[in-house]
């Protein structure tokens, strides 16, 4: 689940801690890291892709890591489900992808896609790497999140479910992972939901209710003015500061079915019935957040 703005909100903020990261296991989502490494190369796009060039990026990173000490393990989706309400949003996502494409044809402009065989040049140059690598049967975050648990090791991703999972030994962010600036250790930023909520101020089991009212998978939901609950002026952006009245709200609660269903009521032009089978819709998804928070 997508929950836009949340890096532009912690940008400026004190939650992220500087670290010199080496000699420590990894897991890498590697859906994400392929599209980080591809278009931080600023290879071409537009007509196939340079895969030769690509390959040989990769393998610098995945050298890196082997000289400071860190033993990566990835992870790669495999399918993918969802619900009748998510489809809307899916088909909006795959349209913007459609007409981006199109633009590129037509123009030349070079658009963020992802040339058709990247993926697979990226996974054969793990394979003759003998970088550890494995494809779920589904998405990649809940095992991710597992073995994090397990492993007692950092996550490495750019997706916003990681801010939201409870990982003991946190999450790196791709776009602070400075491995092309390594020397015996890689400077990074490490996230943890214990700084997060700390300097939110609101109780850690409060955070899956966060994630599922700020994404975007929920129509309804997107039509909730968060903005009210704020104490001052509006920050920045209207989505920055939806998030910052959604968190200052949610400091009333406890639990988060309470939250949730507190949350409903605030749909007046949603009728009692459709709030009802809302609010299964999204209890059943903070499941997907909350089994990290107890033992399995």
């Amino acid at each position: 689940m997508v929950v836009e703005g949340l890096y532009s909100l912690l940008e400026d903020s004190q939650i992220y801690e500087d670290i010199r990261f080496r000699d420590s296991k990894l897991l890498i989502d590697g859906n994400n890291l392929v599209f980080n490494l591809f278009f931080k190369s600023k290879l071409e796009r537009n007509h196939g892709g340079q895969y030769l060039a690509f390959q040989t990026y990769v393998q610098s990173f995945f050298t890196t890591l082997k000289e400071c000490g860190i033993k990566p393990y990835v992870v790669v989706d495999g399918g993918s489900s969802i619900s009748k309400i998510q489809q809307k949003t899916k088909m909006e996502r795959g349209s913007v992808l459609v007409q981006k494409a199109h633009s590129a044809a037509q123009t030349g402009k070079t658009e963020n896609i992802l040339p058709i065989l990247t993926k697979l040049v990226f996974q054969q140059t793990l394979i003759d790497m003998e970088v550890p690598l494995v494809k779920c049967i589904g998405e990649a975050n809940r095992e991710l999140a597992a073995l994090a648990s397990e492993w007692r090791c950092p996550v490495l991703s750019n997706a916003s479910d990681f801010y939201i999972f409870d990982l003991p030994a946190g999450f790196l962010r791709h776009d602070d992972f400075q491995w092309e600036a390594a020397d015996s250790y890689i400077p990074c930023k490490r996230y943890t939901t214990s700084r997060f909520c700390s300097f939110f101020n609101i109780n850690n089991q409060l955070l899956p209710a966060f994630a599922t009212l700020a994404g975007n998978d929920y129509e309804n939901l997107r039509e909730i003015n968060w903005v009210i609950f704020l104490n001052g002026g509006r920050r920045k952006t209207y989505r920055i500061a939806s998030l910052e009245g959604l968190l200052i709200w949610l400091r009333r609660f406890q639990t988060t079915k309470d939250a949730l269903r507190a949350a409903m009521k605030l749909m007046p032009n949603v009728s009692r019935q459709e709030q009802t089978m809302l609010l299964s819709k999204v209890e059943k998804a903070t499941l997907e957040y909350r089994w990290t928070l107890c033992p399995r």
